[in-house]
């Protein structure tokens, strides 16, 4: 078991940056993206970003990943087309 250093990205991008700036996010963090962008949609940070690129994750992809790193398992391949 790894512990691994994190901050919160909403407060993060509301602390650096604002409306005017133009922010482009890559984000690949093996199924903790969804958590972060809803957080992001319900208090309103995802407003600051204008081009976002992710990787997707998706829990039937890898079971036994997902199972080990207790993310979110309830997104299916069919959230990743939205």
């Amino acid at each position: 078991k790894y512990t691994v250093q994190a901050i919160d990205f909403s407060e993060f991008m509301r602390t650096h940056f604002t409306y005017s700036d133009f922010i482009f996010v890559k984000m690949d963090i093996e199924g903790a993206e969804w958590p972060v962008l809803e957080k992001m949609i319900n208090d309103g940070t995802i407003g600051l970003i204008d081009e976002l690129a992710f990787e997707c994750h998706f829990a039937w992809q890898d079971e036994e990943y997902f199972s080990y790193a207790q993310v979110d398992k309830t997104h299916t391949r069919q959230d990743c087309l939205i």
